[in-house]
């Protein structure tokens, strides 16, 4: 935004200025705000218009590249020539007419084929050529919408022009409203900073009359006190002498009450001085005598003090002393005990054992006699192992033995059955009889089959009535009867199936009137399923436009409140979100928080911390917006802050201040700390604290 100084005049200009209140702003700012967003709405209407328009545009297209997919007015053309053809036939009868009848006849009939055949794809090209039409007429009313809402934009914008030139000439002709609004906000805070100068003026003028009178008045009190001074002097100075005057006179009175003080007080230490001594005196005596009555002055000297404390205090540990004494002693008897029989039970268990101890101290031999119970503990674990082991080898030597004597049995018994001597053998001998199981189970297939085929009783009759023929030749001709039958199963089918489509369509003709009744009856349900098509779009498109216009009128009712709320959430959140905004998300519009750096979330994804503060900028909003049109209400709010921050809380209270320039506001809460930011914010509040 340019800079705004080289718009302001003097001052007298400015008072003299004619502006427009912030009512007649927010009135331009809401029509301006509304265009825009009419026009944003349709551009947005356009361009998905646009884009529909060429999908189905192209889906349109493709369809057309669908061999068989025609559209209706060929269809016309076609039966228009037949007809043509079978007049021209009716009224000449001759060969000619009868082969262009008989053209345009199946011409007809193979176009008609492929409709049929096609008939889904002749469906969606229709209904594409009527969502193609009717996508352009929306297309055009849109465009047409559109440019009507940047006409009316531009209009506003001009209205804003004019006004601007009108109310504010002093500012250029390409001023935006904005910065009108941001002029108007300046020269109020010029026009307050005039004041107030003016004020500071008065109030100079007012502190000169009196200092003048200060300065008479103090020039009196010298010549009453008779103290010289400089009469052409100022008044700090005079003053600066008055209070060195009051400063010496004041500390010379100090100085006398002290002395006083200090008089009494060594009047008093004295007497007590002289009354220690004697104490003292009378105490030395009395220690005397009393350290020559006892052992502590048995050769004649009185001991200090000091002497006497040190004393008393070994006295006082004394029988702790001798307490411990006897208790160690008792110990070391009987630890000398315990290691005598230690010393006996170690010589006792190596003579058990053999051990030479008489030449080594107990204790190694205590450790020898360990090892040893190691050792041999280690040992008696391994052979409990071994045991276990040589236990399962026992087992496991006798389960094999029985296996093998039980294969063994089975062997003799297999060897003796084929007559031979290895078990290898015995396999060879099972294959072979596999193998002429096999052959024999081919053989007696193969004897059915020929059974079968000649109707003989016996494989030997079939052998005398095969006898003449030649083998070779035989498999020949089989082969070829084989090709042959292929070839004729499959034309088989094929003639089979087109004699029964044939028959289908010749049954679907038949010889009465059904064709006639057929298309009567399929022109009917054109007529209605464009008739209730057209009626399903009037109906979308009166709802597209209610949807729009709800959605206008909410733009344009909401958009002050908006303002307000997303002030009033930038303010309690200290910054840390912008602005407020709503997106559509399926049949609803849900509120969006938008950051002050990057990023933005849904409410509902908001912390419940930040959700208060969000409700209670919604509710400070709705309560400007209601008192802006209507007597305002009580704002009653019951700890909302209880999860802000000291330094949110301020900035809440702030807003309220605010709303208590145009309504009553009564905050309920528990917490002290609260009562002493909102003083400290709005100093004139008043507290009422409920028992």
């Amino acid at each position: 935004m340019r800079d705004l100084n080289p718009w302001f005049g003097d001052i007298a200009t400015l008072l003299a200025m004619s502006v427009p209140g912030s009512g007649e702003i927010e009135q331009f700012k809401h029509a301006r705000a509304a265009a825009e967003a009419e026009r944003r709405i349709h551009a947005a209407s356009v361009a998905r218009l646009t884009s529909e328009h060429r999908r189905r545009a192209a889906e349109l297209e493709a369809l057309g590249t669908i061999p068989g997919v025609v559209p209706d007015q060929a269809v016309s053309r076609s039966r228009a020539a037949r007809d043509e053809a079978w007049v021209t036939h009716r009224r000449v009868l001759d060969a000619t007419s009868a082969d262009a009848f008989e053209t345009a006849l199946r011409q007809d009939d193979a176009l008609l084929s492929d409709r049929h055949t096609h008939g889904a794809e002749v469906a969606k090209r229709r209904q594409a050529e009527r969502d193609v039409a009717i996508l352009a007429a929306d297309l055009r009313s849109a465009i047409e919408q559109s440019e009507g809402a940047s006409v009316a934009l531009a209009e506003v914008e001009a209205d804003i022009a004019a006004a601007i030139a009108r109310r504010t000439p002093g500012l250029p002709a390409d001023a935006t409203i904005e910065q009108w609004e941001e002029f108007i906000h300046r020269r109020s805070k010029a026009v307050e900073a005039s004041e107030r100068a003016a004020a500071q003026q008065r109030l100079m003028a007012n502190a000169a009359t009196d200092g003048d009178i200060a300065l008479s008045r103090l020039m009196a009190a010298f010549d009453t006190a008779v103290i010289p001074y400089d009469r052409t002097a100022a008044f700090e100075e005079l003053l600066t002498a008055a209070n060195l005057v009051i400063e010496r006179e004041t500390e010379v009175k100090g100085l006398r009450s002290a002395v006083r003080k200090a008089t009494k007080t060594l009047a008093e230490r004295q007497s007590q001085a002289a009354l220690a001594q004697q104490r003292d005196s009378n105490w030395c005596v009395a220690w005397a005598t009393a350290c020559a009555s006892c052992w502590l002055g048995a050769d004649g000297q009185v001991p200090s003090l000091a002497e006497v404390r040190t004393i008393l205090a070994d006295l006082g540990d004394l029988p702790a002393a001798l307490l411990l004494r006897a208790g160690l002693r008792s110990r070391i008897v009987a630890m000398e005990h315990d290691q005598a029989d230690f010393n006996a039970g170690i010589a006792s268990i190596a003579g058990a054992l053999d051990i030479a101890h008489e030449s080594r101290p107990a204790l190694e031999t205590a450790a020898a006699i360990d090892r040893m119970i190691e050792v041999a503990t280690h040992a008696q674990a391994e052979h409990a192992k071994l045991t276990r082991q040589h236990d399962a080898a026992c087992r496991q030597q006798r389960e094999f033995q029985r296996a093998l004597d039980e294969h063994q049995k089975r062997k003799a018994k297999m060897t003796t059955h084929f007559g031979v001597d290895t078990l290898h053998d015995v396999g060879l001998m099972l294959e072979r009889l596999a193998t002429r199981r096999a052959l024999q189970d081919q053989a007696d297939q193969a004897i059915a089959d020929i059974l079968n085929l000649l109707t003989l009783p016996s494989i030997e009759a079939a052998e005398v009535a095969l006898d003449p023929f030649d083998r070779i030749a035989l498999e020949t001709e089989a082969e070829d009867l084989a090709a042959r039958f292929d070839d004729c199963d499959q034309q088989t089918r094929t003639l089979s199936t087109a004699y029964t489509l044939a028959r289908d369509r010749i049954d679907a003709i038949g010889g009465d009137d059904a064709v006639a009744r057929i298309e009567s009856k399929r022109r009917t349900l054109n007529l209605e399923i464009d008739a209730k098509a057209t009626g399903y779009l009037r109906l979308r498109i009166g709802i597209a436009a209610a949807e729009q216009a709800l959605r206008l009128y909410r733009d344009r009712h909401r958009s002050s409140m908006m303002q307000n709320a997303s002030a009033a959430f930038a303010t309690i959140s200290r910054g840390a979100y912008a602005r407020l905004d709503t997106q559509v998300e399926k049949d609803r519009e849900v509120l969006v928080a938008i950051g002050a750096e990057s990023g933005s979330k849904l409410a509902s994804e908001l912390s419940k911390g930040t959700r208060f503060q969000l409700y209670l900028a919604l509710r400070v909003a709705g309560y400007h917006e209601f008192a802006r049109t209507r007597p305002s209400l009580p704002f009653i709010a019951d700890d909302i802050m209880e999860t802000f921050d000291d330094f949110r809380a301020e900035e809440t209270f702030r807003l309220f201040a605010d709303m208590a320039a145009v309504g009553q506001v009564i905050y309920l809460t528990h917490h002290r700390h609260l009562i002493q930011i909102a003083r400290r914010i709005c100093p004139d509040i008043h507290v009422h604290t409920l028992a």
